[in-house]
């Protein structure tokens, strides 16, 4: 009698910890999908190339956007936004894309500063910024980054 209770006692708290851990996982995909909403409100895409990112005409999720991909626990790890002849200026909120390694925003038209929050993506191994007009200073702190590989930031008016 004593082991069926002990047993059910921990079956209970086994349950509880996969349904915390399923709530928290599906919380930190919201929290990339506002990332990402955020970052498309904050370029300008006269092409039209991001039209696939939202989550009213979309319901699909994130890792199926144009440009996005993720690993297999759906959390981003590559976004790829080179050629879309994109500008605007690049938000803080991109932050919190937590799990990104590679980052490629080659070839567009972007002319603004590049945010200092952009150093606080810490798993980064690839960074490619070339081919812009991206101004000011270039971000200190990218050491951080431990895994990052390739850096370019060519062809820019950085100060």
């Amino acid at each position: 009698m004593q082991m069926q209770m002990e047993n059910r006692v921990f079956i209970f708290f086994c349950c509880c910890s996969i349904g915390v851990c399923l709530v928290l996982g599906v919380d930190s995909q919201t929290n990339e999908i506002s990332a990402l909403l955020s970052i498309k409100e904050s370029f300008i895409d006269p092409l039209n190339n991001l039209k696939d990112w939202n989550t009213t005409r979309n319901p699909s999720p994130h890792c199926t956007w144009r440009g996005v991909w993720c690993n297999p626990n759906g959390f981003v790890e590559k976004l790829d936004l080179s050629n879309m002849n994109l500008s605007g200026k690049i938000p803080d909120s991109i932050q919190g894309l937590r799990s990104l390694k590679v980052l490629n925003l080659c070839c567009n038209t972007f002319a603004s500063p590049l945010p200092k929050s952009l150093s606080n993506l810490t798993s980064l191994s690839s960074l490619d910024l070339s081919q812009n007009d991206f101004t000011g200073e270039f971000p200190y702190g990218f050491g951080r980054a431990k895994g990052l590989i390739t850096l370019n930031a060519s062809s820019n008016n950085f100060a």
